[in-house]
C-alpha cells in the first residue's frame, strides 16, 4: 500500500523507523522470504497512535503479492465476522487469545481454524468457501 498521501508517512520518525524495522526483518518477505518489492505491511492500526506507535506485531515484512494477498484475507475475514454478535466475537477473541498465547504452532491452527472458516464461509455463499480454500491453501482432508 502507498501512504505518500498520508502525511505520518513522510514525518522522519516514521522514516528512521521504518528503516530500522526493515533492517531487523532483514529485507525480506516474512512469507516467501523474496527480497523483492518489500514493504512494510501494517496489520492492525491503533486508534490515536501515530504509525510509528504500534505494538511490533503489527509490523510485517511483506513483498506485494503476499500484502495483496492478506489483505484480501483480512478483508474475507473481516466481511465474515461482520455476522456476528458482540458475545460471539468475545468468544473468539478468547479462543485466538489463547492460541496466540500459547505460541501454537501456526500450522495447528491452521489446520484447527480452516473448517471453521470453511463452514462459515459456505454458509455464506460459495464463492467465498473457494477464496477461502485457495487462500488458506489447506487440503479439505483436514476435517
Amino acid at each position: 500500500m502507498v501512504y505518500s498521501s498520508d502525511p505520518r508517512f513522510q514525518d522522519p520518525r516514521w522514516i528512521s523507523f521504518r528503516s530500522e524495522t526493515m533492517l531487523r526483518l532483514d529485507h525480506k518477505c516474512e512469507e516467501c522470504g523474496s527480497p523483492d518489492s518489500v514493504a512494510i505491511y501494517i496489520s492492525h492500526w491503533e486508534k490515536g497512535k501515530a504509525p510509528w506507535a504500534f505494538h511490533p506485531s503489527a509490523y510485517h515484512s511483506l513483498c506485494s503479492d503476499h500484502r495483496n494477498r492478506r489483505k484480501n484475507l483480512e478483508n474475507f475475514l473481516s466481511a465474515i465476522l461482520s455476522k456476528y454478535e458482540v458475545g460471539e466475537l468475545d468468544a473468539l477473541t478468547n479462543v485466538l487469545e489463547y492460541l496466540a498465547a500459547t505460541k501454537s504452532n501456526r500450522r495447528w491452527i491452521t489446520a484447527m481454524l480452516y473448517p471453521c472458516v470453511k463452514r462459515l464461509a459456505h454458509n455464506s455463499n460459495e464463492n467465498s468457501q473457494r477464496r477461502a480454500e485457495e487462500e488458506w491453501k489447506c487440503d479439505p482432508s483436514m476435517e
